[in-house]
C-alpha cells in the first residue's frame, strides 16, 4: 500500500511540474492559480507525510516484533539448554564427582575414609576402590620385583544420592615411615584417582597430595603434582 501511495506521490508530482506553466497560461485569474496550486501542494504533502507516518508505525511495530521475537527464542535456546543439561545431569550425573575425605578414628595409627557427595544430581555407576601403596612405593630394591597395592576397600556403590556420605574404611598406617593411599573413583560422568602422602607429626597425621588425575563429563583431564604447581598443598588433621 505505502509503496503505490509513494509511487502515485512521485506520478503527480512529476506530471504538475510538467504541464503546470501551460495550465497556469490558461488560467486568467492569477489568484485562483495560486489557491490551485497551493491545494495540489498541500495535498501531496498531506499523502507524504501520512504515508511517512503510516511506514515509520510499521517499521517501529516491526522491529518490536522483531525483538521480541528474538527474545523468545533467546529464553527458548535457553530452556533447550537447562532442560538438556538437566536430562544429562540426572542421566549421567553432571559434571560433579564426589570426595573422598580422611579422619581421625578410634583405631590406633589409623584413619578413616568417608565419601561426601554434594553435587546437583545422583551419581550413577559408582565404584571406588582404596588400595594401600606404602610397600609398593617404598620398594628400594632395584632387582626385586615391586609388591602388589593392598586392597583396603573395593565396592560398587551403584546410583549414589546428590547429597550422600557413606563411611568406606580404616586404614592402618606405620607411625614410622611415610604411608601412600591410592583413591580410585569412577562412576557414568567420570573418573580420577589420587595417592596421598600420610605421615605421623607428632600426636596427628598429615597429607600431602602425592599425584592426582582427573576428567569429568568429558572435559579435559586435570593432573596435579603438587612439585610441577610449584607449591606443596598440605592437609593437617587436628
Amino acid at each position: 500500500m505505502n509503496a503505490i501511495l509513494m509511487a502515485l506521490s512521485f506520478t503527480a508530482i512529476v506530471i504538475l511540474d510538467y504541464v503546470w506553466m501551460q495550465f497556469e497560461g490558461k488560467l486568467k485569474d492569477k489568484r485562483s492559480a495560486a489557491i490551485f496550486k497551493a491545494v495540489i501542494v498541500g495535498t501531496l504533502l498531506v499523502a507524504g507525510w501520512w504515508q511517512a507516518i503510516l511506514q515509520y508505525r510499521r517499521e517501529s511495530k516491526s522491529d518490536k516484533d522483531m525483538a521480541y521475537l528474538k527474545q523468545q527464542l533467546a529464553h527458548a535456546n535457553e530452556s533447550l539448554t537447562n532442560s538438556t543439561a538437566v536430562v544429562k545431569g540426572l542421566t549421567t550425573g553432571g559434571d560433579y564427582l564426589p570426595d573422598v575425605s580422611s579422619s581421625l578414628c578410634d583405631e590406633t595409627n589409623a584413619l578413616r575414609f568417608t565419601l561426601w557427595s554434594e553435587g546437583e544430581y545422583p551419581l550413577r555407576d559408582l565404584f571406588v576402590k582404596i588400595t594401600d601403596e606404602t610397600l609398593r612405593i617404598n620398594q628400594r630394591k632395584p632387582d626385586t620385583a615391586l609388591p602388589p597395592g593392598k586392597t583396603v576397600f573395593e565396592r560398587f556403590l551403584g546410583n549414589f544420592p546428590a547429597k550422600g556420605v557413606a563411611e568406606l574404611c580404616n586404614v592402618k598406617l606405620d607411625p614410622a615411615i611415610t604411608n601412600y593411599v591410592r583413591i580410585d573413583l569412577q562412576a557414568l560422568n567420570g573418573s580420577y584417582w589420587e595417592i596421598f602422602d600420610i605421615f605421623k607429626t607428632n600426636e596427628s597425621w598429615a597429607l600431602k597430595v602425592h599425584y592426582r588425575w582427573k576428567q569429568i563429563a568429558g572435559q579435559k583431564v586435570q593432573i596435579d603434582p603438587p612439585e610441577m604447581r610449584g607449591f606443596s598443598w598440605c592437609t593437617k588433621l587436628a
